[in-house]
């Protein structure tokens, strides 16, 4: 029996973001965390390195071409027609390419640097594996500059001047996500995003999934890449 993907969105300081679990079998989850661990093995970093390792940069960045993954991607359609919907934007006008996909694992107190994915148009999450103390998934979207700050570098006052009530997320720069086993994430990959350094023991596993649209048909639409076939190699 097919296993829905279960997605909600909430909107955080503008941002509406889609997130759920993908509903994938722990054998399959294990899979994908063993195939991680080859993968790092064959192109090692230093342990005692402060970065993760991640495949994009160890030679395994494709890993959406790999029948391992397969029923990842199967999943991948139903996140973006949710996410589509949750921002208003008809999926059905639409192709949707994966560009890239990779694995990362993380050990103790290793973290992955604030960046982003410019190239590409969204950015998916997915956390097979993921000890309690993992580190968290920080997202930027103001770029520093907050919608809600009315007087210049407002948010950023010291938290003993009280001036700020810090449990109020509108005065926040940041948004952080706890991930969790089967765990997905869908955000605009122009968005600096970074994993932040956690205190487990055991490493933390997810697969980052870079994706492309382009128009199904222009129709003097210009802000949007035109569909592949009008493309020409030069």
């Amino acid at each position: 029996m097919k296993r829905e993907v279960l997605a909600q969105d909430q909107k955080f300081l503008g941002l509406d973001l889609t997130f759920g679990d993908l509903q994938l079998s722990k054998k399959t989850r294990k899979s994908y965390v063993q195939e991680i661990e080859r993968q790092s093995k064959e192109n090692p970093i230093d342990p005692r390195s402060p970065t993760s390792w991640t495949g994009d940069v160890n030679k395994n960045y494709e890993i959406h071409n790999n029948k391992l993954f397969s029923e990842l991607f199967k999943k991948v359609p139903d996140v973006l027609k949710k996410h589509c919907k949750t921002v208003g934007v008809n999926y059905n006008k639409l192709n949707f390419y994966v560009a890239r996909s990779w694995g990362t694992m993380s050990g103790p107190e290793q973290s992955i640097a604030p960046h982003t994915h410019s190239y590409c148009n969204l950015s998916m999450v997915y956390y097979p594996k993921v000890p309690d103390d993992a580190g968290i998934l920080l997202l930027q979207p103001t770029n520093y500059e907050h919608i809600n700050e009315f007087i210049p570098n407002l948010f950023d006052i010291n938290p003993e001047s009280n001036v700020l009530d810090y449990s109020n997320p509108n005065n926040s720069k940041n948004i952080s996500i706890k991930p969790a086993n089967d765990m997905f994430v869908i955000f605009p990959a122009k968005i600096p995003h970074n994993a932040e350094p956690g205190k487990n023991t055991f490493p933390r596993y997810s697969i980052a999934i870079d994706i492309v649209a382009t128009l199904k048909q222009t129709n003097s639409v210009e802000h949007c890449l035109p569909p592949l076939t009008q493309w020409s190699k030069v």
